[in-house]
């Protein structure tokens, strides 16, 4: 059994060594239990999405769920991007509205973690200075935080481990090529959850 009922679709998970995307995640959404706390802050939806995945799984392999950030988008050329414009979910659970960040809620034990690089002097020059990931963590109520490449360390670590792996379907094909890279199923198979 992998603690989503009748669903014959495959799902990453203890009970199957098969790899598939989960829609628990997208269940919840979608039965609007956390539809309701738009109001709500980044730290009180990641509760409410908590509450909803726990009244729905089995303790102790609810697995992870994971949020992965829009990158910027070249329209021709890498220096030329379209205008940036943050993955809604991620924007929504995790309030940060800039480029490559992702983040990991542990679905078992409520940690959580947001992914990013700090600028490097190459960007403080164009920018000026920044904002820490650290700091931007703490101001949407995350402690946790870790460098970028660590993200893809830790979803690997839950899929080795046979832990169920969470997430909505996504809308960028970076995105969706790096689920896939990450859970080894097939890109076309992410796009479907």
């Amino acid at each position: 059994s992998t603690g989503r009922g009748a669903d014959p679709r495959p799902c990453v998970g203890a009970q199957r060594r098969r790899v598939g995307p989960p829609l628990l995640l997208q269940r919840v959404l979608r039965l609007g239990a956390v539809a309701g706390a738009g109001a709500l802050l980044g730290g009180d939806r990641r509760r409410a999405l908590l509450e909803q995945m726990a009244a729905r799984t089995q303790e102790g392999n609810r697995g992870i769920a994971v949020f992965l950030g829009n990158v910027d988008a070249a329209q021709n050329y890498r220096g030329n991007d379209y205008k940036f414009r943050q993955d809604s979910s991620f924007l929504y659970f995790w309030g940060v509205d800039e480029p490559w960040f992702a983040a990991v809620l542990d679905l078992d034990s409520a940690d959580e973690c947001i992914y990013g690089n700090d600028v490097d002097i190459d960007d403080i020059i164009w920018m000026g200075p920044q904002p820490s990931v650290a700091s931007k963590g703490e101001a949407v109520g995350c402690a946790r935080t870790l460098p970028l490449a660590e993200f893809d360390k830790a979803v690997a670590a839950a899929v080795a481990a046979g832990r169920p792996v969470h997430f909505l379907p996504p809308a960028r094909y970076y995105n969706q090529m790096k689920l896939a890279e990450l859970t080894g199923i097939s890109t076309s198979a992410v796009r479907k959850v």
